[in-house]
């Protein structure tokens, strides 16, 4: 069987699979390839992970086929020739890749593996590929990067009433929250892990999207692209919908820009000044009505970055998880800090701007 394609289109079919080939060991890991008339469809299935990824290319070919190859190799070698057109020759024991005049050919043996088969559904919804791209582009980033409790690894989402709610949390220090309007017609609640959530909210794909719970996997459907993921059973604490639907109290209300280049700034400041408990931290004041920046236990550099709502007393938070908040802000956005009505030992505020529909729950540091 024989297929030629550009190079810039296989790579395009091949890009939304090689973030999760992660697995290494003895063995090659397997990129099947399966030929179904006017289309070649490759996929990868990893088994610790639990993930799947078929990718769908519109190629006419003269056969069918079925066969699996290293998916580390291809893609870098599919990514090494010239930037033309690509003949694909696929015979009994290996593929040869070629350009056109022939004067680049790399030929690769299958591996003793058979390709996984696409998952099929006729139940599920549809939703908007846009909005759930906004939603997980927004979530995603702020998910646990540990391990200990698998849940904080997860973007929570609650599609009803024509929207999409979603939430993900560190566990320990930080919450996002918010709201994506959406056309959807039925109600779904899931748990998405944050290496999948993350890749659909960079995605370029903005087409509907069709979303089925079957009984041992999601699937997440695209024209040209399915995604097969193993469903996580369990939920956020109660705790998370308590910080969500508290009363808070507007404190002060901030420039998202001027308080972005204060953070920089001390940023580069702590590495010289400042104990090292304190590197990270920010602190946050009240001078004159005005609100000020500075690092912990050392106040000779300060930015005013806006003005008081209400008194407060000076506040301490982590300096890189208000960051990563604002670089989800647009810079012109006025952001509001807001005490929630909780008795706790490290009291949590509300960082929100009224130009979108996301907030963040942060604790103080002490």
């Amino acid at each position: 069987m024989k297929i030629i394609t550009k190079k810039d289109d296989l790579k395009k079919v091949l890009q939304p699979i090689v973030p999760f080939i992660t697995e290494k060991g003895l063995h090659h890991t397997s990129l099947g390839i399966v030929s179904s008339g006017s289309q070649v469809i490759f996929s990868y299935y990893g088994e610790s992970s639990g993930i799947g990824v078929w990718s769908s290319l519109n190629s006419p070919c003269d056969g069918a086929l079925s066969k699996c190859i290293d998916a580390n190799i291809f893609p870098k070698v599919i990514d090494a020739f010239p930037d033309e057109d690509i003949e694909i020759t696929f015979n009994e024991e290996k593929a040869i890749i070629q350009n056109l005049d022939k004067k680049h050919k790399v030929s690769l043996r299958y591996i003793d593996n058979v390709p996984e088969s696409e998952p099929s559904s006729n139940t599920g919804i549809s939703v908007p590929g846009k909005s759930l791209k906004n939603a997980l582009k927004i979530s995603s980033p702020f998910v646990s990067k540990s391990i200990v409790n698998p849940v904080y690894m997860m973007v929570h989402l609650i599609l009803e009433n024509n929207n999409i709610k979603y939430y993900s949390t560190d566990g320990h220090a930080r919450l996002i929250y918010g709201i994506e309007p959406s056309e959807i017609l039925q109600n779904m609640d899931l748990y998405i892990p944050g290496n999948v959530a993350e890749k659909i909210g960079k995605s370029n794909d903005e087409m509907p999207v069709h979303i089925s719970l079957l009984e041992n996997f999601m699937v997440f459907r695209y024209p040209s692209l399915t995604l097969k993921v193993l469903p996580y059973v369990g939920k956020f604490p109660d705790r998370v919908k308590e910080y969500i639907s508290c009363q808070t109290i507007d404190i002060c209300s901030l420039n998202v820009s001027s308080l972005a280049h204060s953070l920089d700034i001390l940023t580069v400041l702590s590495g010289e000044y400042v104990e090292t408990h304190y590197k990270d931290m920010v602190k946050i004041s009240i001078e004159n009505d005005n609100v000020t920046t500075s690092l912990v236990n050392n106040e000779e550099t300060k930015f005013v970055v806006g003005t008081r709502i209400d008194s407060f007393e000076p506040l301490q938070f982590n300096r890189s998880l208000v960051s990563e908040f604002l670089s989800i802000c647009s810079p012109s956005d006025t952001l509001l800090i807001s005490k929630l009505n909780m008795d706790t030992t490290f009291p949590p505020y509300k960082f929100y701007t009224k130009e979108r529909n996301f907030a963040m729950i942060l604790t103080e540091m002490k």
